[in-house]
């Protein structure tokens, strides 16, 4: 408005002259490229494109949850669908496990359920969603809702997770705005156990596979318990396993299992090795509980060497994130107590973030590429080198590097 303001006095006092100059067209024609430059900046099309269908998918979803809810008040034993299933809003003439899509591997016992384009949307338990809203004659939830795009490329579908008498719905979204980290971040302030989807429902643990993290390389939750493996629910799928059989693997915190690593030296390795080869960027995350200090305990680790790898440690001194044969540093970290551990790397600057928080920033580091290595997970270097002594969960690693306002989301979401 003050911009449009300015270009009208100018223009009205040229038009008092007889004549206008050179110097005098040029600042006009400047204001006008001006005030064009800032309006696209502010109103950016495909972002608001993006923001318009994300609202679309939250009313889609809360629409959906809101008919699941009123049949189960009418009815509790109203059938919601297989368990250990995931319902996709995907059409598949071919395979009623969606196999023409190409999905994310989901965990052993799992299994992905679409049905045929023709049936997609109706209401009446055979579409996409397998519950019957039609006959109450209370609930209308006809077309079913479908996502706005509906392809598997970038994770645009919906998702539907029952398990007996409660479920799931997600989405994913595209624009800055309403996810993790945007000035209206819905996706990581919605109670779901992924910060990059929007979840609705009863029981907001229940997805299995976080699909909609652009860029999402790794994400162990170490929450299983029990067993040697250690599920990635990231769209990879390459699951790590436990170097030890002992049930010392695992630890209770708060009612819920998590990752428990001892002075012995067992650790969480594996995954296919080219999955962890970050080249755009890079965002690491993990959240540890430390016992006792040691003179290095790898938190993270991935590479072949000294120089040609990633990862976060810890010494009594300080917590490294390194990149490459690059090092920043912050505050060591405190013990008994959980804290959120970041590295960022934007290919030209490394930033260390401790619950949230920046506590370092350096110039330098490099991408390792496809160093053919390994991932460690409580252990640094080697198989068994510089074990980390205490517990970790949510460890997470992305393609690209995080904002501050990102870093702050996460934070919040999984502390």
């Amino acid at each position: 408005m003050m911009n449009t303001f300015i270009l009208a006095r100018v223009w009205n006092g040229l038009a008092d002259e007889h004549s206008v100059t050179l110097v005098e067209l040029l600042i006009v024609m400047g204001l006008i490229g001006f005030i064009a430059a800032t309006t696209a900046a502010v109103l950016n099309p495909m972002q608001l494109l993006a923001q318009a269908r994300d609202s679309k998918r939250m009313q889609d979803l809360k629409s959906i949850a809101s008919a699941v809810n009123t049949l189960t008040a009418i009815n509790p034993n109203v059938f919601l669908g297989n368990a250990s299933t995931v319902y996709a809003s995907l059409p598949d003439d071919a395979s009623s496990t969606c196999g023409s899509w190409g999905l994310p591997p989901v965990p052993f016992g799992w299994v992905y359920h679409c049905v045929s384009g023709a049936a997609l949307q109706h209401s009446d338990g055979t579409g996409w969603i397998p519950v019957d809203f039609s006959g109450t004659g209370i609930v209308s939830l006809s077309p079913l809702p479908i996502d706005p795009i509906n392809a598997a490329s970038l994770g645009e579908f919906y998702t539907y997770i029952p398990h007996l008498s409660s479920y799931e719905l997600a989405a994913s979204f595209e624009s800055q705005k309403y996810g993790l980290g945007g000035s209206h971040d819905q996706a990581s302030t919605d109670g779901g156990i992924y910060p990059d989807l929007y979840e609705v429902g009863s029981a907001l643990s229940l997805l299995p596979v976080d699909y909609g993290g652009q860029g999402l390389v790794a994400l162990l939750p170490l929450n299983e318990g029990s067993g040697s493996v250690a599920y990635d629910h990231s769209p990879y799928g390459g699951n790590g396993a436990w170097s030890s059989s002992s049930t010392q693997n695992y630890t209770i915190d708060n009612g819920q299992p998590v990752g428990h690593f001892t002075p012995s030296g067992n650790y969480v390795g594996g995954g296919p090795k080219n999955q962890y080869n970050v080249t755009q960027g890079l965002t690491i995350h993990a959240l540890v509980y430390l016992e006792s200090y040691g003179n290095n305990q790898g938190i993270v680790y991935y590479g072949n060497g000294l120089t040609n790898f990633y990862g976060l440690n810890n010494t009594p001194s300080a917590v490294e994130f390194y990149m490459g044969g690059s090092v920043c540093s912050g505050p060591a970290l405190p013990l008994n107590i959980w804290s959120a551990v970041d590295g960022v790397y934007d290919g030209k600057k490394m930033q260390v973030y401790i619950n949230g928080a920046p506590v370092d920033s350096c110039n330098g580091g490099s991408f390792p590429g496809n160093s053919n290595g390994n991932l460690f997970v409580g252990n640094k270097w080697t198989a068994g080198g510089d074990p980390f002594v205490g517990n970790i969960r949510d460890v997470t690693i992305y393609n690209y590097a995080m904002t501050a306002d990102q870093i702050q989301a996460l934070y919040e979401a999984t502390k």
